[in-house]
């Protein structure tokens, strides 16, 4: 197959990595997937829209911030421009932080996968739950951090 070809495939190709299907809420690895696709473009940085990535995933915008913020919190994801107000954001991904949850180097590492503060709801965390509920309302995880 020619170089050519393969980029061609690969410009269609969103990766879903199986540490972050695995360990965070529903969806977080589509968001990342996109981000991470995006910031291997040209400029080494994802600028697209978070309506045009919402679009592509079929998901809502709220949606969209619900995710990426978990993404932030958890380092895996730097959004450059955290001030701006209705423009697309820069985000790059963290691939210090990337490596080391993901564990591609290390064997028998334990993830704590912090999750944002829900607006209007008393922080909590949870030592061993393995589930979490949203706020019907905004969408919001009601927990803090759970150990995994």
């Amino acid at each position: 197959m020619k170089e050519e070809d393969k980029d061609k495939i690969l410009r269609r190709f969103t990766p879903c990595c199986d540490f972050i299907t695995q360990n965070y809420p529903k969806g977080v690895d589509l968001v990342f997937g996109k981000v991470f696709r995006y910031s291997s473009m040209s400029a080494g940085k994802c600028v697209a829209a978070r309506d045009r990535i919402s679009k592509e995933l079929k998901i809502d915008p709220s949606t969209f911030d619900t995710k990426i913020e978990i993404l932030e919190v958890n380092g895996l994801v730097i959004d450059e421009t955290p001030t701006l107000r209705n423009h697309p954001h820069t985000y790059t991904i963290n691939m210090e932080k990337f490596t080391e949850q993901s564990g591609l180097f290390e064997e028998g590492i334990k993830l704590t996968v912090l999750k944002p503060p829900t607006k209007g709801k008393s922080s909590t965390t949870s030592e061993d739950s393995s589930t979490t509920s949203e706020d019907s309302d905004t969408g919001h995880s009601n927990i803090q951090h759970e150990d995994i």
